[in-house]
């Protein structure tokens, strides 16, 4: 509780309820050691201010009543009251566990289960004696008083018997953790706060558990204070987002709550590609974005491009990977794919993506270098295949599907070096792979392969380095034709 005065001399003065008389709780930073509560009551603030604010730990119902906070400031009395009502699991008046109601076969029987609680509380039947069971409805009769309603609908005498109910609140729950859910940025600081309500004197501990997706992350070691842990969560990106269990535990019991956290953030790079699908040049960016806002642009040399016929731009949702700490963790992102048909020499230049939503913005750029190797390699394809066509193949060429496909794919790395993302293209499920004589390109694309090992590192915005694999892909024509490319 905060007093809204502050004194230097004398200081505040705090009194709470025993016994259903108000006393003295503190005289400044000194607890009156004649309550039965003293041990579990501070005096919190800026001393020097003049501030003393009145702070109780391990709330029992015997808390609840009136306080009020003393000072005297120019020889007036100044004073401010509180009334603590402490929230407790609902109860019946009497804590009778038994009512009877009078029932007529074939008709409804109204049920009414008064209960004492100060949060309206949630109805459940527990037991059916076999009759026809109606919603419950809870109305409140006073200021912590609330009226259960139902029916209950018997059609035979085998109806009539025992049916049970539970009645839960908020305060059902022996630990809670707020906020339940809560967003984060890089530039504030996020407090979780998970207290327990145990009024036992046992040895209860707690720790913190980081997960993601059902995926363990990390342990983490709340600051303790009495019957509170507190967790701080600075510089906020998609690494902090996750799920966050408090556990408090004893040497015979254990209960837990959970936080779920989620960053306002720019979106986050996880992967790209440039490929040819169905003879089209196509560029993607796969990113992950906890705001679902999202607007991206396409540019080359870095003019933004008019949309045409030749140009097909899109964005889905997909599945990315994110690393935490060595640990890879699935989750939904998207994906924005920029085609482009019968490609010109021209138009072999540089191309970017920008990727924006309500908190920043993203940009990954393909390098003239890729693109033109990828257009050169659709290029004898291309020209190799209608050569083929003007020829008379032979009959093992005759059983292939022709198909043509080249690819790059960039996988990005998290902070700790491993990949990303897992969303890779597929690789077509074949038992075999037969390579076509495809002339003087032989040379060049067994000299691909033998090169296919080596790790080339792509430079991005972000800072984050990648490695590079071969994309296949299959089309459902008659010959097939694979070319490997070597992409810097």
């Amino acid at each position: 509780m905060t007093c809204p005065y502050k004194s230097f001399s004398p200081p505040i003065i705090w009194l709470g309820p025993v016994g259903g008389k108000l006393r003295t709780y503190s005289d400044g930073v000194n607890i009156n050691r004649n309550i039965p509560n003293y041990d579990r009551i501070r005096t919190t603030g800026n001393h020097e201010k003049g501030e003393y604010n009145l702070k109780i730990f391990n709330l029992t119902l015997e808390d609840a009543g009136q306080y009020k906070c003393h000072s005297f400031i120019n020889g007036s009395v100044l004073q401010a009251v509180y009334l603590l009502n402490i929230l407790d699991k609902p109860k019946t008046p009497d804590d009778n566990r038994s009512f009877h109601f009078k029932a007529v076969i074939g008709k409804s029987a109204e049920v009414a289960v008064p209960v004492i609680s100060l949060t309206e509380p949630v109805v459940s039947w527990t037991q059916n004696a076999g009759g026809r069971l109606g919603p419950w409805t809870a109305l409140k009769n006073g200021s912590s008083q609330y009226r259960l309603h139902s029916t209950i609908s018997s059609t035979s005498k085998t109806h009539i018997g025992i049916y049970g109910i539970k009645v839960r609140n908020d305060v059902d729950f022996p630990v809670t953790v707020v906020p339940e859910n809560a967003y984060c940025n890089a530039s504030t600081k996020l407090t979780l706060l998970c207290q327990h309500h145990f009024n036992d004197d046992k040895d209860w501990k707690s720790k913190w558990i980081h997960s993601r997706n059902g995926k363990f992350i990390k342990d983490i070691v709340g600051i303790v204070d009495f019957n509170t842990s507190i967790v701080d969560i600075k510089f906020c990106d998609y690494r902090e987002e996750g799920e966050y269990e408090c556990i408090w535990k004893s040497p015979v019991k254990e209960y837990s709550a959970a936080s779920t956290v989620r960053s306002n953030g720019p979106p986050t790079l996880t992967g790209t590609e440039c490929l040819i699908e169905n003879f089209n040049i196509c560029m993607a960016v796969r990113f992950y974005s906890a705001d679902g806002d999202i607007t991206f642009h396409w540019f080359r040399n870095d003019v933004e491009m008019v949309m045409s016929e030749r140009l097909q731009v899109i964005l889905f949702p997909t599945i990315v990977q994110l690393n935490y700490t060595n640990t890879q963790v699935q989750v939904e992102g998207y994906t924005s794919k920029l085609c482009i048909s019968d490609m010109i020499l021209s138009e072999v230049e540089p191309y970017s993506c920008q990727i924006v939503n309500n908190y920043g913005s993203i940009e990954y750029s393909f390098k003239k270098d890729d693109i033109n190797q990828v257009y050169q390699h659709l290029s004898d394809v291309l020209s190799t295949s209608v050569t083929d066509v003007h020829g008379e193949p032979d009959q093992n060429e005759k059983e292939q599907d022709n198909v043509i496909i080249i690819g790059k794919v960039t996988e990005f790395k998290g902070p700790n070096g491993q990949d990303s993302s897992d969303n890779r293209i597929q690789e077509p499920e074949y038992e075999e792979i037969n390579i076509v004589d495809v002339g003087n390109n032989e040379e060049n694309m067994s000299n691909d392969r033998n090169s296919e090992s080596v790790d080339n590192v792509l430079e991005n915005p972000s800072g984050i380095s990648c490695p590079i694999t071969i994309y296949q892909d299959v089309d459902e024509s008659k010959r097939e034709i694979y070319a490997y490319t070597d992409c810097k």
